[in-house]
């Protein structure tokens, strides 16, 4: 029996083929569509019978589109090249360059080790915004994604299927929040919301992440600081909310005598790690040096105490608190954005307990055959 095959009229296949009486299954090898639909014929010619023809239309969808927002770099390369093995079209891009409308149009996203910051908050609510219309979104990463990429407060907590909060059982911390309460504070940042609405939303947020065993105080400063809440229980929630509410922005920013006042409540603390985190978006125009400044972070740093600065836009502040952190032994971090910095304070909070990605060589035990219930 001759079997010819032909795909959009052309012969891609011919030749004799054995068949037996009742059903006979073959496999062909045929080329791929060419078109966005294309027409393949089966022509079986026996002798001394008319021939039979059948056809089929096989349609070739476009490969699936997916973006990958990912911070340049070897590891965005090499998973980028992974997807596209499985028939992915993947256009990475990273979080710098992105933009609401792409991620709008996106069916399928990746987000690999970007940070809540890293997106800013007009795209986290883009990507709560696709997820919620119907888009696929896997999540992954390492330092930057999850607990420690500040996931926490923000719509990707919500969308992430981890948890970036801190297990119970988290090491005994003293944590102190000084906190600028300058009159710049009363700006409007958007939506009626202003920059001491967000600080003080952010100070709340990092003291629920606290576990219940640590002690936490807040100093607001101006030209002079005021402690908020005294150094107590983490789990005094309802006191710790009182104090906060009562801040209100005045006066100028001198950070010097905050960080005085902030050691002089962490000396009140047993506590085995204690960290001192400022947030300011200025020093205190040079009424106190750099050089001064260096003094006192060590003599901190020499009390077990560790220093973390966070800070909002640019400005000549920006190196000197960076060489705060530095000189404290803790963490730098700066946002363009103000609603940002609830993320960024969950952030340095959060990296003050057990490190959240553990590396090391792992054995698996297999525990043999589990019974089967039907």
């Amino acid at each position: 029996m001759q079997l010819t095959v032909r795909q959009q009229g052309r012969a891609v296949q011919r030749g004799s083929v054995q068949v037996q009486p009742g059903l006979t299954r073959l496999t062909l090898p045929l080329p791929a569509p060419t078109t966005a639909l294309d027409t393949y014929t089966v022509e079986v010619q026996a002798p001394g019978v008319p021939p039979v023809t059948r056809q089929a239309a096989v349609r070739r969808d476009a490969p699936t589109a997916a973006l990958l927002i990912a911070p340049p770099g070897a590891a965005r390369d090499t998973l980028t090249r992974a997807l596209a093995v499985q028939g992915l079209s993947v256009t990475p891009v990273s979080p710098a360059g992105l933009g609401a409308a792409q991620i709008r149009r996106a069916r399928q996203i990746a987000l690999v080790d970007t940070s809540a910051a890293d997106l800013g908050a007009d795209l986290r609510s883009a990507l709560d915004r696709a997820v919620r219309d119907g888009a696929h979104l896997f999540i992954a990463g390492d330092r930057q994604a999850f607990g420690p990429g500040g996931y926490v407060g923000t719509p990707l907590e919500t969308l992430s299927p981890l948890s970036g909060r801190v297990p119970r059982d988290q090491p005994r911390l003293a944590l102190a929040l000084v906190l600028d309460k300058s009159g710049s504070m009363n700006e409007v940042v958007s939506g009626g919301v202003t920059k001491l609405d967000l600080i003080k939303a952010a100070a709340l947020g990092s003291a629920r992440l606290l576990a219940p065993q640590s002690d936490v105080t807040v100093i607001a400063f101006d030209s002079a600081p005021k402690v908020a809440v005294p150094l107590g229980s983490a789990s005094r929630q309802a006191a710790i909310e009182q104090g906060v509410a009562r801040i209100e922005a005045e006066g100028g920013t001198v950070v010097k005598r905050a960080l005085d006042a902030a050691l002089k409540e962490l000396a009140g603390s047993d506590a085995p790690r204690r960290h001192l985190l400022l947030l300011t978006d200025g020093v205190d125009g040079g009424i106190f040096s750099p050089d001064e400044y260096e003094r006192q972070i060590r003599r901190i740093r020499a009390t077990g105490i560790t220093v973390s600065a966070v800070t909002v836009g640019a400005g000549m502040h920006v190196p000197l608190l960076r060489r705060v952190a530095e000189w404290g032994g803790g963490q730098f971090s700066q946002a363009t954005d103000w609603r940002d910095v609830p993320s960024l304070l969950a952030r340095d909070t959060l990296a003050q307990g057990r490190p959240a990605a553990r590396q090391g060589t792992f054995a698996a035990r297999w525990p043999g055959a589990a019974p089967l219930t039907v």
